[in-house]
């Protein structure tokens, strides 16, 4: 697996911000600005949805919170016991990809490494690229609600990777984006 992040990038979890040798920059979902706060509410702009802000940001917790079990699950592995107990509510979904990961993933090479693109002006984590059973490198993004913009946000991370790791080789030709 590729350890480390790029030379210079920091990403702070409190404010979900990155900084690239002291230069903040736009993240890849905060380019593609698919909610808009409106105060009492967040509005979908490409759907019209419309959710409660207490709700939109308990979303955004739990799905910080499956990321993180979900990085663990690829690095130092999962406590099921304990996830089971004192996360119920996630437990179903680490088991999913832990189901989906035993069926599809032949090789781990990357999880949540934030990167910066010089070359864009911008940041972003891939969450997961690995090799499927198929011999195919994929790209994986972990989502626990909308999807919508799941194709731009793959495009822009796999611009990252290709840009921070140039001489990164997997030993296979081509790449594929694909949906699992």
């Amino acid at each position: 697996m590729i350890e480390g992040l790029p030379s210079g990038v920091l990403f702070d979890e409190t404010c979900h911000g990155y900084t690239y040798n002291g230069l903040t920059a736009p993240s890849v979902t905060g380019l593609i600005h698919e909610w808009i706060g409106t105060g009492r509410r967040y509005i979908n702009v490409f759907n019209k949805q419309s959710v409660y802000t207490d709700t939109f940001e308990e979303a955004g917790r739990f799905g910080t919170d499956v990321h993180m079990y979900c990085k663990l699950f690829f690095t130092s592995g999962v406590n099921w016991d304990w996830l089971l107990d004192h996360c119920p509510d996630i437990y179903p979904l680490i088991k999913q990809l832990e189901e989906w990961a035993d069926k599809m993933l032949k090789k781990t090479l990357l999880v949540e490494m934030p990167m910066y693109s010089r070359l864009y002006g911008y940041f972003g984590t891939p969450d997961l690229l690995g090799i499927d059973n198929f011999g195919d490198l994929i790209l994986v993004d972990f989502k626990t609600g909308h999807f919508d913009m799941v194709g731009p946000q793959t495009s822009a991370y796999k611009k990252l990777i290709i840009e921070n790791l140039p001489d990164y080789d997997p030993g296979i030709t081509g790449w594929e984006i694909k949906r699992c």
